[in-house]
C-alpha cells in the first residue's frame, strides 16, 4: 500500500514540475515577443500588468484594460454566485479576449486562425509567435502592402 502512495504522489509531483515549467517557458516567450514590439522583457513577468502591453499591441485603446478587469471581477463573482444570468457575463471576457487576440496575431502579420489559435492555445502560440522570424507591423505598413 505505501508503495502505491509513493508511485501515486510521484506522478503528481511530476505534473506539477510540467505545469511550472510551461508556465516559465510561456512568460519567457511571451517577453520575446514584447521585445519585437519594443517593450521590456520584464512586462511579461507581472501577472495583470502584461495585460497592458499585450492590449497596445493589439492596437486596441488603453481603457480596454479596464474591460479586462471587470472580466476577472465576472470570473470571481460567476464562482461565488450561483446565479445562472451571472454565467452569461462570461461571454464579455470570451468575445474580447478573441478580439484581443486576433488583433494581437495581426500586428504580427499572422492570420485570424493564428490568433484564435493564441486565444485558445496560448501555451503553443505564443511560443510558435516569439521563436519564428514574425516581426510587428504598424497599421501604415499594414495598408501599403500590395
Amino acid at each position: 500500500m505505501e508503495a502505491i502512495n509513493t508511485y501515486f504522489a510521484g506522478g503528481i509531483y511530476g505534473i506539477y514540475v510540467l505545469i511550472v515549467t510551461a508556465i516559465v517557458f510561456y512568460h519567457i516567450s511571451l517577453g520575446i515577443v514584447f521585445e519585437k514590439a519594443n517593450y521590456p522583457k520584464w512586462y511579461a513577468y507581472i501577472p495583470v500588468y502584461n495585460a497592458i502591453p499585450f492590449i497596445k499591441i493589439a492596437h486596441r485603446p488603453s481603457w480596454w484594460i479596464y474591460i479586462f478587469l471587470f472580466s476577472i471581477l465576472i470570473i470571481i463573482s460567476s464562482l461565488i454566485f450561483p446565479f445562472w444570468w451571472i454565467k452569461i457575463f462570461l461571454l464579455i471576457p470570451l468575445i474580447f479576449g478573441i478580439i484581443i487576440s486576433i488583433d494581437f496575431a495581426e500586428a504580427f502579420d499572422k492570420s485570424a486562425a493564428f490568433g484564435l489559435g493564441i486565444f485558445f492555445l496560448f501555451f503553443i502560440f505564443i511560443p510558435i509567435l516569439a521563436y519564428s522570424d514574425a516581426q510587428i507591423i504598424t497599421f501604415r505598413e499594414k495598408d501599403f502592402q500590395d
